[in-house]
């Protein structure tokens, strides 16, 4: 049995290494005349390196080896510390597997990085409620918890929920970690925003990572949308072709910007589609400009 999955694990990486080479070709191919300074510099890279999720020069000025992993004995987690705070992993996690995982973040959350939240000038001033969505490991939350009142972290993955309650064990009652998806109707597994804040609640950030859902969140949250007059959303909009436009328009009249582009090439029933670079994190700030 483990041979069969180590035969389709080597099968799957042959293929997406395929995939990611025919992406290289098109995208150099397409876009040598590009106008666009920050595809011009998507373009450079490719010509000396291989396609991946990044293809920005930081991503090679993170180091894998220099990230060091660490065993607690007392909770039975791994864990690495991040910013002079621990961050746990699942206990049936090995080493290098926490030390890749780790390394998707810090090249996600690098200052240079089009996925990072935190370069968004309206997740710097804080406030009194921040939501989470998808909250996974939790490191949005862990890095912005001194700048706001109230955390919340929506993460439906069971994986995640013990290390979730471990990471922020000395914060409760300023975090809370729900263990429900968020969506546009209420069931066992899901709760729209709408259901789980009552209306005196006062909301100043929602980030969301979410998997192509964010639409769905949205939806769900009609009253709050309606009621805030300074809302500001960080928003992942390259999960589908079309699913920054579709934000768009839900926020239409809102204040929104968008920096950079990735190469999301999970694709679960078919293959990319052109454009194959999609924008990253959407910014939209209700009744408020970005600077």
């Amino acid at each position: 049995m483990r041979m069969i999955r180590r035969l389709h694990k080597l099968h799957a990486d042959v293929r997406k290494k395929i995939e990611l080479a025919y992406y290289r070709y098109h995208i150099l191919r397409d876009n040598k005349n590009s106008s666009d300074p920050e595809i011009m510099e998507i373009v450079e890279y490719l010509k000396r390196h291989a396609a991946s999720f990044f293809n920005q020069s930081f991503v090679n000025s993170i180091d894998a080896d220099s990230i060091r992993v660490y065993w607690d004995t007392e909770y039975g987690m791994p864990y690495v510390c991040r910013n002079s705070q621990r961050l746990y992993f699942p206990d049936t996690w090995e080493e290098n597997k926490v030390r890749a995982y780790y390394l998707t973040i810090l090249q996600e959350q690098n200052e240079e990085s089009p996925h990072r939240y935190l370069k968004a000038p309206i997740a710097e001033g804080g406030g009194k409620t921040v939501i989470d969505i998808g909250g996974a490991e939790g490191v949005f939350a862990l890095d912005v918890a001194d700048k706001f009142s109230e955390v919340y972290i929506f993460e439906a993955d069971r994986e995640w929920i013990k290390p979730l309650q471990t990471t922020f064990k000395d914060m409760q009652g300023k975090v809370s970690i729900i263990e429900k998806y968020v969506s546009d109707y209420d069931d066992e597994y899901h709760v729209k925003l709408d259901t789980f804040f009552d209306n005196e609640k006062a909301i100043d950030l929602i980030k969301m990572d979410v998997e192509g859902a964010e639409v769905n969140v949205l939806k769900g949250a009609e009253r709050i949308i309606n009621s805030s007059k300074q809302l500001k959303i960080l928003a992942c909009a390259y999960h589908y072709d079309g699913e920054e436009q579709e934000l768009r328009t839900l926020m239409q009249g809102w204040n929104i910007k968008t920096e950079g582009y990735v190469l999301y090439h999970w694709p679960e029933k078919e293959y990319l589609r052109k454009p194959y670079l999609r924008r990253c994190v959407l910014e939209a700030v209700k009744n408020h400009v970005i600077e």
